[in-house]
């Protein structure tokens, strides 16, 4: 089950400027999953996760920039 910004109480990165998720967010295209909040690792992240080898993913890394940036 995806959680909305109803459950955590904030639209992590689809507002931007006068933008008001859920109807008008900052994206060309509206997620499928709707306008969701992006740290809801048990829904949103789950649904993504079991998309990627359905979309023929072979391989995912994960890039963390405060981390790279702390090494210098």
């Amino acid at each position: 089950m995806v959680r909305l910004a109803q459950v955590y109480g904030q639209w992590r990165h689809w507002q931007q400027g006068e933008l008001t998720p859920p109807g008008a967010i900052s994206s060309n295209y509206y997620p499928l999953l709707g306008a969701y909040d992006s740290g809801d690792r048990r829904g949103a992240v789950a649904r993504h996760m079991h998309w990627l080898p359905q979309a023929g993913t072979g391989v995912l890394t994960r890039f963390e920039a405060a981390r790279a940036r702390r090494r210098g």
